[in-house]
């Protein structure tokens, strides 16, 4: 990335995959940090040469159990993870919910934070437990394999601003539906043609009053202890898939109106959103700037990237950003 105007100067993407069975998904930090190393080998001796900081994304949370060299003792549990349901309600009993969110600022559901997981290990991995030399997160792990600071685990806090984020899982819903329903159209087709009209079409009939709705499960809601599923409502034999597709699109928005509905209360908030990550260009910010409507939505590709680059050249005050 170019200091001067936070443009990419090269790109390298590598694959790797994360182990899922049941409820427990666990990543390989090693094939992950093997990956990045590929992908940096393949840059531009140019680039490679001039390279003067280097700022990374990663899971979070993302707990890992480390020995005193730094090497995994335990696969790196994701924040998908679900194994720790019965520590997670353990937190609640011992501490309650409204006290540990006070301390913490969030709710100590399964995976989502790291003191479950780790209870998880301690209860269920004695060995490991007592053999970890830190306990960390994925930053943790990166951090020890590129500098050798086996004391390194810090947490950014900043004071008095606020971020507002949605983690939602609403490219995944989209393309799940059109597979399911719409497989005898062409993918191409359906998200640069179909889908904007499609929209445009059913808003006029939602404000004209229809009735069916659908109850998203959101990768960022995993506050309930119980596993939550997706539903819809309002479905009559005269719904058409066209419809249940549009309640979905209206649906995966509806947390996010309501986060920005609690917040505008207490905060001026910034009429700018930048969308990034799959399904974020084309007939889909089309339909989102027709939800978000009282918004400007701004693409951004890898806006992550671009992120944590200026975080890091303003810490290290190379740059004002």
């Amino acid at each position: 990335m170019n200091p001067d105007n936070l443009e990419a100067v090269q790109r390298i993407s590598k694959e790797y995959s994360y182990n899922v069975v049941g409820e427990e998904y666990e990543i390989d930090p090693e094939v992950v940090f093997e990956a990045a190393v590929r992908g940096v080998k393949e840059l531009d001796d140019t680039y490679r040469a001039s390279i003067g900081v280097i700022a990374y994304d990663v899971f979070s949370p993302s707990l890992m159990c480390l020995d005193q060299f730094g090497n995994p003792l335990y696969p790196c549990i994701l924040y998908l993870d679900k194994r720790s349901r019965k520590q997670s309600q353990t937190v609640i009993d011992v501490f309650g919910r409204e006290e540990f969110q006070n301390i913490t600022g969030v709710l100590p559901f399964s995976g989502g934070v790291t003191i479950t997981s780790l209870l998880w290990v301690k209860e269920n991995l004695p060995d490991v437990y007592h053999r970890t030399y830190k306990f960390g997160h994925f930053n943790t792990y990166v951090c020890f394999k590129l500098t050798n600071d086996r004391y390194y685990l810090r947490t950014t806090l900043t004071k008095n601003q606020w971020q507002i984020f949605s983690i939602n899982i609403g490219g995944f819903a989209i393309d799940w539906f059109r597979k399911e329903f719409y497989s005898e159209l062409d993918k191409g087709y359906f998200y640069s043609e179909y889908l904007g009209k499609l929209v445009d079409a059913k808003f006029e009939e939602f404000f004209a009053g229809s009735s069916e709705r659908f109850k998203a499960y959101l990768a960022g809601d995993r506050h309930s202890l119980e596993k939550r599923q997706g539903s819809f409502s309002g479905l009559t034999l005269g719904t058409t898939r066209d419809d249940m597709f549009f309640a979905v699109c209206l649906g995966i928005h509806e947390p996010i109106l309501h986060s920005l509905e609690i917040t505008k209360d207490f905060l001026n908030l910034n009429k700018q959103i930048i969308v990034t990550g799959g399904l974020s260009e084309g007939s889909y910010l089309h339909v989102k700037k027709k939800i978000l409507k009282d918004y400007e939505l701004k693409f951004q590709r890898r806006g992550t990237t671009v992120g944590n680059g200026k975080l890091a050249l303003r810490g290290l005050s190379l740059k004002h950003v």
